[in-house]
């Protein structure tokens, strides 16, 4: 069960009046602040109906826009872990109500869990940001939200989810969210105020600026030990690219490479681990992917499962895991255009491979529905179009996901 604590990423409910709004502030730290800086885990009702929400923090970081992001993503990261929870405990009675209590068959608890990550991964795709607030000392913190009706939007685009399961959740859903809060509650220590943040004492306070000299890191590097650590710059503006070639007509053209490779290396500190939010941008056609989990675009594990379609692909060698980037439906005879984050954690000094593989040396043309060239904003060859297909990948922030062991007297 997710844990009550406050720090650096920590799950928080609170309770919304019925204008949605937050409630009266407390203090923090000696500061007045939102309610919800200090609430508890687990789901309850709004004016929305039963929702789950969590709170992510993020402190030390001088750029605006990326302490944001980075408090936005660990709200979201905890979300994620009351998710686990919460479906876990979903496809168990869903389980018990396909077996009658019968728990031996391993096909069954293998199609079971298999449920379980694909539910999971849709319907966080449905979680979204809802308040901010920053404290004086230059700490951001993100509420964010996923109620039932986002979530049962996220299982209608759930293709891989079985019909099965998807009828027993959008039935069982709002039971389940009260029992995982009613369980939350059994396993809370008795009622008491929650404890507030005392003000820092008044020589402690005006030493907080004088321990962290102006670093302003660039959107690939994490400040650590004193300074800023290069993590992803490696990973910034790296391209998947598969070219036309002269003279195309038609729906198709030959490709003028063949299955184009790319080998990156994250930097960082080796046996450390970093949370890389990513952004996806470009123009593809879809294929289609069996055995791992769908979410949108981006599909993780699994494989290619038609030969004839492209196939977009990230490597990473530790923690080894496969991502690809074009997920949908084989056989659609037009591209797209996609524009998505993800974060990936990533290991330090992990090996990174990115491949572009024309299966069988053809591509669709850069041409959408209307049969008009697709051009994307603020991207090379913008105005321009791109004469084939392509996929950039941008890195947005870097979250250091793992404590580093600094040498005496430097700062982590």
């Amino acid at each position: 069960m997710v844990s009550r604590t406050v720090g650096i990423a920590f799950v928080v409910l609170a309770v919304v009046s019925c204008g949605g709004k937050p409630e009266p502030a407390r203090k923090v730290g000696g500061v007045q602040a939102p309610d919800w800086i200090e609430g508890g885990g687990g789901s309850f009702r709004s004016d929305k109906g039963r929702v789950l929400r969590a709170v992510g923090s993020a402190s030390g970081i001088k750029n605006v826009a990326l302490a944001r992001g980075a408090a936005d993503n660990r709200a979201r990261a905890e979300l994620g872990k009351i998710m686990e929870v919460y479906s876990a405990s979903l496809m168990k009675d869903y389980m018990a109500s396909t077996t009658a209590g019968d728990m031996k068959s391993s096909s069954e608890e293998q199609h079971v869990e298999q449920a379980i990550k694909t539910f999971s991964a849709t319907t966080l795709s449905g979680v979204q940001i809802i308040d901010h607030w920053v404290h004086p000392d230059g700490t951001w913190y993100a509420l964010a939200e996923l109620d039932l009706a986002a979530m049962n939007g996220a299982l209608d685009r759930a293709r891989d989810l079985d019909g099965k399961v998807r009828d027993f959740v959008r039935k069982n859903a709002e039971r389940s969210m009260a029992s995982l809060d009613a369980e939350e509650k059994k396993r809370a220590p008795a009622a008491s105020p929650a404890p507030v943040k005392p003000a820092p004492a008044a020589p402690v306070e005006p030493a907080r600026p004088a321990a962290a000299p102006a670093l302003t890191c660039t959107a690939g590097q994490v400040q650590q030990c004193g300074r800023c650590v290069d993590v992803a710059a490696s990973l910034d503006k790296m391209r998947w690219e598969l070219p036309c070639a002269p003279g195309a007509s038609g729906a198709v053209c030959r490709s003028t490479v063949v299955r184009p490779t790319r080998s990156l290396k994250v930097g960082g500190t080796p046996d450390a681990s970093y949370d890389i939010v990513l952004r996806f941008r470009g123009v593809v056609e879809q294929n289609s992917y069996a055995g791992g989990v769908a979410d949108g675009y981006w599909y993780t594990g699994g494989r290619a499962d038609d030969g004839h379609y492209n196939i977009y692909q990230m490597t990473v060698s530790a923690p080894a895991q496969v991502f690809f980037l074009n997920a949908g439906r084989a056989n659609i005879m037009r591209s797209w255009a996609i524009d998505y984050q993800r974060t990936v954690r990533l290991a330090g000094g992990a090996d990174i491979t990115l491949t572009a593989d024309d299966q069988d040396r053809e591509l669709i043309v850069n041409r959408d529905d209307r049969d008009q060239r697709i051009v994307i904003p603020d991207v090379p060859p913008a105005p321009a179009a791109f004469d084939g297909q392509f996929i950039q990948m941008d890195v947005l922030s870097v979250i250091p996901a793992s404590t580093v062991t600094c040498p005496q007297g430097e700062r982590r």
